[in-house]
């Protein structure tokens, strides 16, 4: 938990992956790939009411969306600025999301704004107005984080994938849409997804089942896609990319 928050000069990238943090932030990864492999989420299923507290922190921001009017676009390609507006919203109200996760516990101040700093980079990047896998991968940091603190129950490994986490990818695909983020890094035609990495790793591990109910072909068709979107991330993501691509 005491790791530090960002590195940016390259030579400390092989400090890090080098750490206990990365382990633990790998251990996480394939920890939730584990528990999401050949499962679909029952209808039956139910929630912790501390899952529940990110679920209804995810949706309010999704209801900002709506809030906050668009701006007339005046810089080419470039997203809307009104992203700004809505990122200002969200870091307003970070440090209170993060202290609800928790209440009535009080938590460590140092552990709480190591939390409030993986949230608000979440979302993208107020000043370029782009949204990447680094933002996605400072949530699944925050997630993992609170995996640490034993914020989830021992069986919530499965729930974390299919609903937190896609959650979270309907709420910055609806970023993304709506203010026209730009990728951040992008590699053009060498991403399959300039956007997202989590649910093509948890997809794939969620695939995978004794008797294959896809064969790799069907990601092709788009029916099949759009038919189990909502059941299987991989086919989720496919079925995004039909959309807003093709």
């Amino acid at each position: 938990m005491g790791a530090p928050y960002k590195m940016k000069p390259t030579d400390k990238i092989n400090t890090f992956l080098s750490s206990p943090a990365y382990k633990i932030y790998l251990n996480f990864i394939s920890y939730l790939c584990e528990s999401v492999k050949g499962r679909v989420l029952r209808s039956d299923e139910q929630i912790s009411d501390n899952m529940a507290k990110i679920v209804t922190i995810l949706e309010e921001l999704d209801s900002f969306i709506t809030l906050i009017p668009l701006r007339e676009k005046t810089m080419g390609r470039f997203g809307n600025l009104a992203y700004r507006d809505w990122n200002q919203k969200m870091s307003d109200n970070a440090e209170k999301y993060i202290l609800s996760l928790f209440e009535p516990t009080v938590i460590e101040n140092d552990i709480v704004q190591l939390l409030i700093n993986y949230f608000k980079d979440s979302f993208g990047n107020p000043t370029r107005i782009d949204y990447g896998t680094g933002h996605e991968g400072a949530f699944a940091f925050l997630l993992c984080c609170l995996h640490k603190l034993n914020y989830f129950g021992e069986n919530d490994g499965h729930l974390i994938s299919l609903i937190v986490i896609k959650r979270y990818i309907q709420l910055v695909r609806n970023i993304q849409k709506t203010f026209t983020l730009e990728p951040a890094g992008s590699h053009g035609s060498w991403g399959l997804d300039d956007f997202q990495f989590l649910p093509y790793i948890l997809g794939a591990s969620q695939m995978i089942t004794p008797t294959p109910k896809f064969s790799p072909n069907d990601i092709l068709n788009k029916n099949i896609c759009c038919q189990n979107k909502n059941d299987y991330l991989f086919l989720g993501c496919i079925d995004f990319i039909n959309q807003v691509n093709f």
